[in-house]
């Protein structure tokens, strides 16, 4: 449980945000006093379809107590000549399971709870207010709307809107609707025309080279009746749709209904501690539904489901949370969406949006490896088994991006202009970190590809064919681990329909790929890998250009589940590591005596790119730092300052990156998913 006193200082307060999710990409999100500083921030901001097509809809609220003939705003909001200090009334922000946020004011108690339905476009306030006064007591509720794509501020509409059997319906668009109700229904509604909350500013688009500033449209009040030395709850509920669905039933329950949700979700993982607890329900908010299947957005707020993330994340959000449904509909979601070989770099729409990315593939594999060894599910493993020999295939044969196998079995990709590994920062043409060639990660993922096929390959093979496999046709190990018994593979049911399909993908790259099964170009990758490394201490960071940057790619070499090298090597890089790039936020992305180095992550989008990948701390990079530690020190890797990162920047979650000098301040997304798994990795 998070507990913060609200500070009298107004700048402070903006600096610490809370989120909500409703599992299908939408959100609520602001900061602890309720002011907006980002053009991100909302309390509905609805994902539409599977497109991940998401709108401000929702700004916010403001509220108003009245009583002794005063009237106190508890709401907070800035614009550049004026701030409404509605923080002074506020004396503490909470967050357990969801955000709370308590006031007091001229006698009148209230605490207000955040919520969104879980699978639809739907945010609940719960208002508890206590009036101790001896006279009745009114809060009003002002609804600001403004319906627009969530990366683009404009001012709002004077939307045409009624009121009829106690519910508000703004006309947002041709097809959608904002609902909005209140559970008491003896409380009063006053429409208001052509007014709006004039010139908002979101200071952090301001300060990230963005536009800043928008007028809100204010749909009228709210006046709820809180008599005197009373207790009153209230519910107001908003909601994106073609049609009202709010109930009156419905109202009262969706703040309980999702702290029970929430509840389970810890109780699933296993969470015992309150920081196991925060990173379960941290966890839970990047796990999407898409029809059938499942993804992981990468960040809130502006991000969508990225392939590379995904599978990055995949290990610390599903499977050490125990959500093994999960992680197979997100594998097997991104294996429909496989070119030629490459998992997307992004989802855009219901499909592959951009394929440039030579790794996102290669974590694909690892991820489908690890959720066999935590599983067991031979079943899913048969399912995907066609699509990992795809990326197997593909990478040899050579793909699109000039991804290919070159001839001492390492992997190269892309040229001087492309942006094809994590290290992506690209504008105006210019690519910052051009890491092209030989990667040292890349040629590591490859190493651990390979042997994880090799693993995987035999394990199917011993579970379904009885015979002596080395000397059995590819035909017949594919027919016995698809269960065909028919000697013309000729399918009759179903099942056999879908298996028969299935094997015929294997067998068409089976024996091409015989070098896989063997071993044989595992070993020939591994004595190539040594060309990387450095005679001054570590790995280049390519080869082919020979690039001796001090970056923490090199540590992928010893935290997969296949390390590419062992004994004084790895502890050399380690020790380098630890000197050089090492913080208890993340490691650095480069190392402080390089020209190159940026301190600080600030600035237009051409100048933050710039600093992307030049010294800016990313967390994520602790979780390949643990298993890395792990694996050549054969000891335990912790960290004393997890609670106090969770409580930083995004309340309960963990940022995409850090500035990389102190004081290190979070920047970017700041609740990124490859974060929290980190971070999950670290505890578990």
């Amino acid at each position: 449980m998070y507990t913060k006193d609200i500070s009298s200082s107004f700048e402070r307060n903006l600096n610490h945000e809370w989120l909500v999710t409703n599992g299908i990409g939408g959100y609520a999100s602001s900061t602890i006093i309720g002011a907006n500083t980002r053009k991100y921030h909302g309390l509905l901001v609805a994902s539409l379809n599977d497109n991940l097509e998401r709108v401000m809809t929702l700004s916010k609220v403001n509220e108003y107590i009245v009583t002794g003939g005063k009237t106190y705003s508890i709401s907070s909001n800035e614009c550049r000549d004026y701030v409404e200090k509605g923080y002074v009334y506020q004396t503490a922000f909470e967050r357990k399971n969801l955000p709370e946020f308590l006031y007091e004011a001229g006698g009148v108690e209230l605490s207000k709870k955040i919520a969104m339905q879980y699978g639809s476009n739907k945010v609940c306030l719960r208002y508890d207010i206590a009036n101790s006064n001896s006279t009745d007591a009114f809060m009003t509720i002002v609804p600001l709307v403004n319906y627009r794509n969530f990366h683009a501020v404009c001012n709002a509409q004077d939307y045409k809107q009624s009121y009829k059997a106690h519910v508000v319906t703004v006309n947002v668009s041709d097809k959608y609707k904002l609902f909005m109700r209140v559970s008491d229904t003896e409380s009063d509604y006053k429409s208001y025309k052509n007014t709006f909350y004039n010139n908002l500013y979101y200071r952090m688009e301001e300060k990230r080279g963005f536009e800043a500033q928008e007028s809100l449209y204010m749909t009228g009040e709210f006046r709820i009746n809180i008599p005197a030395k009373s207790v009153k709850t209230v519910c107001f509920v908003a909601e994106l749709n073609d049609k009202c669905t709010i109930t009156d039933k419905e109202m009262k329950l969706i703040i309980r209904e999702e702290e029970i949700r929430l509840e389970k979700v810890c109780k699933i993982a296993g969470a015992k501690t309150e920081l196991e607890k925060e990173l379960a329900i941290s966890a839970d908010q990047f796990i999407i539904s898409k029809k059938n299947y499942r993804s992981i957005i990468a960040g809130y707020h502006w991000f969508s489901d990225w392939g590379r993330d995904t599978f990055i994340s995949l290990e610390g959000l599903t499977l050490k949370t125990n959500r093994f449904p999960d992680a197979k509909l997100i594998l097997k979601y991104f294996a429909n969406n496989i070119r030629r070989g490459l998992v997307p770099n992004f989802i855009e729409g219901n499909q592959g949006g951009s394929y440039n990315t030579c790794d996102a593939s290669l974590w694909y594999i690892e991820a489908v490896y690890r959720y066999f060894k935590y599983t067991g599910d031979y079943t899913t493993i048969r399912e995907l088994f066609p699509h990992v020999l795809e990326i197997i295939h593909s990478y040899i044969s050579g793909t699109d991006y000039n991804i290919y196998m070159d001839k001492d079995g390492l992997i190269v990709a892309g040229n001087q202009d492309t942006n094809l590994t994590w290290m992506d920062a690209k504008t105006n043409d210019v690519t910052f970190t051009p890491r092209y060639g030989k990667p040292v990660e890349i040629s590591a993922l490859w190493y651990n590809a390979l042997k994880a096929v090799e693993r995987i390959n035999e394990k199917l093979a011993n579970k379904f064919y009885q015979g002596a496999y080395s000397n059995s046709s590819s035909k017949e190990i594919i027919k016995a681990i698809y269960e065909l018994d028919d000697s013309d593979m000729n399918a009759h049911d179903e099942e056999e329909t879908r298996n028969l399909f299935l094997a015929d993908k294997v067998l068409s790259y089976y024996d091409e790929l015989k070098i896989v099964f063997d071993g044989t170009l595992s070993k020939k990758v591994k004595e190539s890998f040594k060309k990387f490394y450095n005679d001054d201490g570590g790995l280049f960071d390519t080869i082919e250009p020979f690039v001796s940057d001090i970056r923490p790619n090199q540590i992928i070499a010893l935290s997969l589940s296949f390390p590419v090298l062992s004994g004084d090597k790895a502890i050399e890089i380690m020790t380098l590591t630890k000197d050089k790039l090492y913080t208890e936020k993340g490691l650095k992305t480069l190392d402080s005596d390089n020209p190159n180095y940026a301190p600080r992550y600030e600035g237009d989008a051409y100048k933050r790119d710039s600093s992307y990948h030049q010294g800016t701390i990313w967390p994520w990079l602790l979780g390949e730092y643990k298993s890395a530690y792990e694996y050549v020190y054969e000891k335990k890797f912790s960290i004393d300052e997890l609670q106090q990162i969770l409580n930083e920047g995004m309340i309960g979650s963990v940022a995409e990156i850090y500035d990389a000098d102190e004081p290190r301040l979070p920047e970017g997304a700041l609740a990124q998913a490859w974060s929290v798994s980190a971070l999950i990795n670290i505890l578990r």
